[in-house]
């Protein structure tokens, strides 16, 4: 052996060097380091491998796949650089260069990454690789995949978007959404979710929005091994590098977690109740799920008395009114629909007022029950109730309640109504603008099916149509026609024969219309009626949850 200075080239004998423990690349490809072992024979080694003294011996810090390729190739000696180095330097030397290889793959880049947090951030790890904050973080969550799914990974069963999507979820959504979806991956039959399919499975199945939460997601004490949700690392919010647009509602990816907080908060308010407040009911809905039905009789075993609470059972839920939306200017096309609704807004205010009145004469009742609710939507809340036959019924027998919910359920009928009109007359006023009627474009299946509607209703109105060829209007068919010209006239009759001004009352026409607009020029009519439907579903929704409001739950029988 040559003599040895420090970062000089020196050539040690293969047997005095030794694989590091440290080194976090465990698997070795023997086909690429047999492909290895033929060039080093050709060319020689071109770069030398980095070693630090272990005793008598070399570890290998850089370089491991050279040394096992020169040991294939029967080599004896090979060049080195000796340096001075600390396990923690070493390892970092380790991490940089298989962080460098092109075939590094993105579970071996996750393992790296994840050990380079030691001692350094994430942003020195993304100016140092030259890689967004945001690669490097997403890189770091797979390694937090549980095995099935790294298995998945590393045979390409699924796919790095895949990957991502579950890499965020904690280990026990990951193991229920693996049994879930992925467990038969074996069978010849499956193919993966696609990242439409298993997004909805997850917000579905395994997120909590925490914004609708009734325990205090500050509280460090509700479940001390959990603590606040506030920087969680399965809370959106707390990590707006991943999730930018998360910031303002954060989503938890822990349901077992948010289970625990949601159970331990009602825990805390049964035991306040009973032990501050003995003249309120605990009470439960006759309808019960499962879960429900369960946990219902988990509390009645611990001693506490239950009653079942519907109208059957002489209890009448007592609803405080709540004002109605003033509407906003913005989410109107014209000024003629916003004053529509700012009628309909001054109708409901002078119907809040009468409800509010009877509601807060109602309260001053001797005869109203308070009731803690253990199961429903009003788990852990205390609801008023009064006794069933009261002035909450009307004259002819129909409880105001139901009342109420027709008239919100006309409103959204009606609602409805005006979105199709506005939607249709936009789009009619499209295509004269975009001279629909000059489209020298071969007929469509959808124009065909409008042809032969228009020729059935004008029979039907006693207007005979032989269908042969010299008949006049057949002429227009699009079975015959074959010219530029026979094609622009065609169109121009039939968007003559699909007008209407009241598209609500010939919506057959109106649909074909529009069916005709959307295959055409589908993009523009998707800027047409999309802000339309989400102005609509804006007003719609404080309408859905009045109606829920007033919609007593449903009774077993």
């Amino acid at each position: 052996m040559n003599s040895i200075t420090k970062e000089q080239i020196t050539f040690i004998p293969v047997s005095k060097l030794l694989k590091s423990k440290l080194n976090p690349r465990v698997n070795l490809n023997d086909s690429s380091i047999s492909e290895l072992s033929e060039s080093i024979k050709e060319v020689g080694m071109l770069q030398p491998v980095t070693v630090r003294i272990k005793g008598k011996s070399f570890e290998i810090v850089c370089g491991t796949r050279r040394v096992e390729a020169s040991k294939l190739a029967k080599i004896k000696t090979v060049p080195c650089i000796i340096r001075t180095l600390t396990d923690s330097e070493s390892l970092d030397l380790m991490i940089t260069e298989n962080l460098q290889r092109e075939d590094i793959s993105p579970l071996e880049e996750a393992k790296a990454f994840q050990s380079l947090l030691v001692n350094h951030s994430s942003c020195e790890i993304s100016h140092r690789f030259g890689k967004s904050e945001k690669y490097i973080r997403l890189r770091i969550k797979l390694d937090e995949l549980i095995t099935p799914f790294k298995d998945l990974l590393n045979s390409n069963r699924i796919t790095l978007s895949l990957a991502f999507l579950i890499a965020i979820q904690s280990q026990s959504n990951q193991e229920e959404l693996y049994d879930y979806s992925f467990k038969s991956h074996e069978e010849n039959y499956w193919n993966p979710p696609s990242l439409k399919e298993l997004t909805n499975i997850i917000n579905r199945n395994f997120s909590r929005k925490l914004s609708e939460v009734k325990f205090d997601v500050e509280d460090l004490n509700l479940v001390p091994s959990a603590g606040s949700c506030s920087g969680c690392k399965f809370n959106s919010s707390s990590d707006l590098i991943l999730f930018p647009d998360k910031h303002q509602s954060g989503i938890c990816r822990n349901t077992e977690c948010f289970k625990q907080k949601t159970d331990a908060h009602f825990s805390n308010i049964l035991n306040h109740t009973i032990e501050t407040e003995p003249d309120i009911l605990i009470g439960a809905s006759s309808y019960l799920s499962g879960k429900e039905e369960e946990e219902v009789e988990e509390i009645i075993n611990s001693g506490v008395a239950v009653r079942t609470i519907s109208a059957s059972n002489g209890f009448s839920r007592v609803i405080e009114p709540t004002p109605p939306d003033r509407p906003n200017s913005d989410d109107f096309e014209s000024e003629e629909d916003f004053q529509e609704a700012l009628t309909d807004f001054n109708e409901e205010v002078d119907e809040f007022d009468k409800e509010l009145d009877e509601y807060q004469q109602t309260l001053k009742s001797d005869k109203l029950v308070k009731v803690l609710m253990v199961s429903g939507d009003d788990k852990g809340s205390v609801v008023l109730f009064q006794p069933n036959g009261n002035s909450s019924a009307t004259e002819n027998g129909t409880s105001k309640q139901d009342s109420k919910i027709e008239k919100y359920e006309d409103k959204l009928l009606r609602n409805a109504e005006l979105e199709f009109e506005k939607i249709f007359l936009t789009t009619q006023t499209l295509l004269a603008e975009i001279n629909y009627k000059l489209l020298a474009d071969s007929i469509t299946e959808k124009e065909t099916e409008a042809f032969f509607f228009i020729i059935i209703i004008r029979s039907q109105y006693g207007r005979t149509v032989e269908i042969n060829a010299t008949n006049a209007e057949l002429a227009f068919s699009p079975l015959v026609i074959e010219s530029v010209t026979g094609r622009i006239a065609f169109r121009a009759w039939l968007l003559q024969k699909l007008y209407t001004t009241s598209p609500v009352f010939e919506r057959s026409k109106a649909n074909l219309l529009m069916e005709i607009a959307l295959a055409n020029y589908p993009e523009k009519c998707k800027q047409i009626a999309q802000p339309i439907s989400e102005a609509y579903e804006k007003r719609n929704a404080g309408i859905k949850l009045k109606i829920k409001a007033f919609t007593p739950p449903v009774e077993k029988e």
